[in-house]
């Protein structure tokens, strides 16, 4: 029971963390006439992680998806609680590794 819960968490921080960025990374090709790589990496979800709307959108996908993995039907929750947030953690822990793996590398050169 306490991976639930844990899963959960992780998945409502990463989307909390996470979908502002990706909504402004979607928004700049449309918007923007120059070079769009460098602009979307300068807006890092990271300053938003102290403001009270990161923790209460945060709070309500936690609900959500714990509320989802307590579903009795056994195809119901693995599609509306284990898949979205098992692709969630991974995409979360893919993009986290990659910038990492980037400044490790950039810092060197």
């Amino acid at each position: 029971m306490a991976y639930r819960v844990a899963l959960s968490g992780f998945s409502a921080f990463l989307i909390a963390s996470l979908g502002p960025w990706v909504l402004y990374a979607w928004q700049i090709p449309r918007t923007s006439k120059g070079s769009v790589g460098i602009d979307i990496l300068s807006f890092m979800p990271w300053r938003h992680l102290a403001s009270p709307l990161f923790l209460i959108v945060t709070l309500c996908f936690f609900i959500l998806f714990f509320a989802a993995s307590r579903v009795g039907n056994k195809t119901l929750r693995v599609v509306i609680f284990w898949a979205p947030t098992i692709l969630i953690s991974a995409t979360g822990v893919g993009v986290f590794s990659l910038v990492l793996s980037l400044s490790l590398y950039f810092r060197h050169r």
